[in-house]
């Protein structure tokens, strides 16, 4: 259709000084672009306060304030978070300490008018004593008044049988004198005589988590959909207490199909199909080159669900935890993450050695553990773009990702070598292997050391491991004749990575400071962009004019 079309792509896509100006103009295009967008959106309304608290609080109490039936069970809930943040909500209000005095006398609590609510949602005359009886007891702790309430609740706490809301709210009460496993008693005592106590049922299992309370864990667990009906993460928490793999990965799964994140689905798939093309452009010629490693790359996917037993495993039974003390917290890292992750990727790149031994193609053992490698990057990427937002997305595409994929590729490597061989190059492997461990390890505890210089150390590390690798391919993979380069993708790739965050920014967080922030992110990897530019450059065989 298009005659010479191969020709002149790979012709332009091998011009170095085409390739800096496109790409120049890509990212001061679209920062232009995201300038025009934050000036031009208007700004949005603002609330009472700027606080996230303050307005959860507010939109709660004002659901019961115009509610047309009783709610008890919200109204219990809206009192307990209102009490537990008073202090913080008084202060972002401008107003005095939360007391038992001014509920009494105007019937307020931190700003919000309760007694109302109270009036509205417990008709009762027994209902309404509970509730008021708990805010003296929590506004008065230390006064007659208040230790008379929290009598008063413990005493129909402990009736048999007692009424709706008396285990819960005695919990509160216990809760904040710091009385957790008190509290954990009333609240799962609450839940399991009314089958409408959904917050106490959800407080008591989120309280044993907290507690590592087996025994409640396993109690929440048996009892009759008590479990199943609280939120997925819970459940794959309460997985990783009881050491049931199938809970754990279950919840986990549940939790990421009910909050699918379509934006950073969306990027880390972009971010991934960056890689995958660069390395199949590296990879030798063969038949079906672009279809093969999906297979590697969905293995990398779920080398993830092992290693969250074992680091499950590893923190609840070894103690292992990365705000432990030096040298315990740098242990974390090496026989903690670096060990659980490659060890997971490496078992799943074992599965592949029968079909890699019977080609004898060593290039190909070396690009199926970089996809399984980039597999295991995809699922973590999601998870990252969903904490900290897209502006992370160009750090991790030139350092996380391409490590996964260089540790990965390099062990997978050594592994095949030493089957080859017949276990005569075996001391090669287990150095190699060991190797990889170490600095995964080192690598993730400089680049999130509060230690100044360190981060520094991870960048240098960063460089070290992809020399090695490329070094290894240039080695195993000689060069073939390539319609597209791999430096254009590359350079190209990341500048409209680059303009993705930008806009995404300016949409998101429609701030100048805010755009500032994620183009000065981006300049402080660009020192790492330019090994990559500078390798693939050389064996793509760019040129300038």
């Amino acid at each position: 259709m298009f005659k010479g079309w191969r020709s002149r792509l790979h012709y332009w896509s091998r011009r170095g000084d085409v390739l800096k100006k496109a790409s120049v103009i890509i990212v001061l295009g679209a920062f232009l672009l995201a300038s025009i967008i934050i000036q031009l959106t208007p700004q949005r309304s603002i609330a009472l306060t700027p606080d996230p608290v303050e307005q959860a609080v507010r939109r709660d109490w004002s659901r019961l304030h115009h509610a047309a039936s009783p709610q008890p069970r919200e109204l219990a809930r809206t009192l307990r978070q209102t009490v537990a943040y008073r202090e913080h909500l008084c202060e972002v209000l401008g107003l005095g300490s939360a007391t038992w005095e001014d509920f009494e006398k105007h019937g307020m609590v931190a700003g919000f008018d309760m007694r109302g609510v109270i009036a509205k949602h417990a008709p009762e005359g027994d209902l309404a004593r509970l509730f008021t009886d708990y805010l003296a007891a929590a506004l008065a702790a230390d006064q007659p008044a208040g230790k008379e309430a929290a009598q008063r609740l413990r005493e129909r706490a402990q009736q048999e049988p007692p009424p709706p809301f008396a285990g819960e709210l005695h919990a509160a009460v216990l809760l904040l004198a710091r009385d957790e496993e008190g509290a954990l008693a009333a609240l799962m005592r609450e839940a399991a005589l009314f089958a409408d106590a959904v917050q106490a049922r959800e407080d008591s299992l989120r309280l044993a988590l907290r507690l590592k309370d087996k025994a409640s864990v396993r109690l929440i667990a048996e009892a009759p959909g008590w479990l199943a009906g609280m939120p997925p993460l819970l459940q794959h928490h309460a997985g990783v207490q009881l050491h049931d793999p199938w809970m754990q990965w279950g919840g986990l799964l549940r939790h990421r199909l009910e909050h699918v994140p379509f934006a950073a689905l969306a990027l880390a798939f972009f971010v991934t199909a960056l890689w995958y093309i660069i390395f199949v452009l590296h990879a030798p010629a063969r038949p079906w080159r672009w279809a093969w490693p999906i297979a590697p790359l969905v293995a990398g996917v779920i080398s993830v669900w092992p290693v969250l037993i074992i680091g499950a495993w590893q923190e609840a039974g070894l103690g292992m935890s990365e705000h432990a003390p030096f040298p315990q917290d740098l242990w974390f890292y090496l026989a903690g993450v670096g060990l659980r992750e490659e060890a997971a990727k490496l078992a799943l790149v074992a599965l592949f050695m029968p079909w890699l031994l019977w080609l004898r193609a060593p290039a190909m053992a070396l690009m199926t553990g970089a996809f399984i490698g980039l597999g295991f990057a995809l699922e973590e990427n999601i998870s990252y773009y969903q904490e900290f937002g897209g502006g992370v997305a160009l750090v991790r595409f030139l350092s996380a990702n391409f490590l996964h994929a260089a540790l990965t590729g390099m062990a997978a490597h050594a592994l095949y070598d030493m089957l080859r061989s017949r276990f005569a190059r075996a001391e090669r492997f287990i150095v190699t292997f060991f190797g990889v461990v170490a600095a995964h390890g080192a690598y993730d505890y400089a680049a999130t050391s509060d230690i100044g210089g360190l981060d520094y150390f991870s960048m240098i590390l960063l460089a070290f491991i992809a020399w090695q690798f490329l070094d290894i391919v240039d080695q195993e993979a000689p060069h073939a004749p390539q319609t597209v380069s791999p430096a254009a993708v590359f350079l190209l790739g990341a500048a409209v990575l680059i303009a993705i965050i930008f806009l995404t920014t300016a949409v998101q967080s429609p701030q100048m400071d805010a755009l500032a922030a994620a183009g000065q992110e981006c300049l402080t990897i660009l020192p790492v962009a330019v090994i990559y530019w500078r390798r693939f450059e050389t064996r793509s065989g760019v040129f300038h004019r």
